[in-house]
């Protein structure tokens, strides 16, 4: 994974600019072993909230385990997944008031399938948010060919019942797209978003 810590991406102010609360629920699709969002997420939760570390690779969630179990932090919780399929993370439908899409897109063979186990996971009324890699990264990221533009990001999103809520510079070499899931049954919208970071 192209992980170099907080230069890269500062998890902290991106889940602050995602509106995290205390006592949320989150959940971190492709967590990775690190756990680079799940501990700041975890303090920010604070004991009343619970941060769902979920990635397919074992070894992963048992480094998360361990790290969170030396860190004190019980509202941990690492969790198998296999997110590119239907119902393939196991929490039920609407687990969290936040999920976290980040870095993994690039990487995944089925796009539209880990949008739509992250929605299925996402409350009524919760944030989605991506974070991905923005073009012209090579050599630091993945490459052009690689990368999923914002516009990709949008588009699959438009099939969902969401509201695009802010799009923003998540570091030097990120953008951030943080999506509200509709109330209820609601009906998949058009999202336009402007052609700048604000």
């Amino acid at each position: 994974m192209w992980h170099r810590g907080s230069e890269l991406l500062d998890p902290t102010t991106i889940l602050q600019r995602a509106g995290i609360r205390p006592g949320w629920h989150v959940a971190d699709i492709g967590c990775g072993s690190i756990g680079h969002f799940v501990f700041p997420a975890a303090r920010l939760v604070g004991g009343l909230g619970k941060v769902y570390a979920v990635d397919i690779q074992r070894p992963a969630l048992r480094s998360i385990e361990s790290a969170a179990r030396a860190a004190q932090l019980w509202n941990i919780q690492p969790v198998w997944g296999d997110f590119e399929r239907p119902g393939g993370i196991r929490l039920p439908d609407e687990s969290a008031d936040l999920t976290l899409v980040s870095n993994i897109l690039y990487l995944a063979a089925n796009r539209p399938g880990v949008l739509e186990e992250a929605m299925r996971l996402t409350k009524s009324g919760g944030y989605l948010l991506i974070v991905d890699w923005k073009e012209g990264m090579e050599g630091l990221g993945p490459s052009e060919e690689g990368c999923i533009k914002v516009e990709e990001a949008l588009d699959h999103m438009q099939r969902h019942p969401v509201q695009w809520s802010d799009r923003f510079e998540a570091g030097p070499h990120h953008y951030g797209l943080l999506f509200q899931k509709e109330e209820g049954d609601g009906e998949a919208k058009v999202i336009s978003v402007s052609n700048t970071f604000e």
